[in-house]
């Protein structure tokens, strides 16, 4: 292990390994201030979790930081600043093989903003480099569809 790994892996951009549930896990924790939720595929039950010692003031920069990845001009998440719904997220690149020409583009995060009722994680595989928007375009698409469509969960 050099200094470089540890500068990369920082940025998650080394030796990670994680699913979409561990990373919808992550959101969810955040949203609600360190609530690490233990999947289940049973509704109605309820939700078991352990709680993050972690203070409220970092948990409010972290969420602050996800909702200007969304806000602001120059935020990696800046397709989904629709109106129909606030929005924090965070999203990632990783380069495929050696000419890297392609990429698994994936975004987490929660919605509402101000009342979080749902975390999402997305990972499109294997899309072209040049893809500027990637999982965001789907996520945004699914946001949109549940406006038009599911109202009551956006709310």
């Amino acid at each position: 292990w050099r200094i470089g790994d540890t500068y990369i892996s920082s940025i998650g951009q080394y030796g990670f390994l994680v699913t979409p549930i561990q990373m919808v896990r992550v959101a969810s924790a955040l949203a609600t201030e360190g609530k690490l939720i233990k999947p289940t595929i049973f509704q109605g039950r309820p939700l078991k979790y352990t709680k993050i010692n972690i203070s409220k003031e970092i948990f409010r920069v972290v969420n602050e930081g996800m909702r200007r990845g969304v806000t602001d001009s120059d935020g990696t998440a800046r397709a989904l600043n629709i109106p129909e719904v606030t929005v924090a997220a965070k999203t990632g690149t990783a380069e495929l093989g050696v000419s890297k020409k392609l990429v698994n583009s994936w975004g987490i995060g929660y919605f509402p903003y101000e009342n979080p009722r749902f975390a999402f994680a997305l990972v499109m595989e294997k899309g072209s480099r040049e893809n500027s928007v990637g999982a965001n375009l789907v996520i945004r698409n699914l946001l949109i569809w549940m406006a038009g469509n599911t109202p009551e969960y956006i709310k």
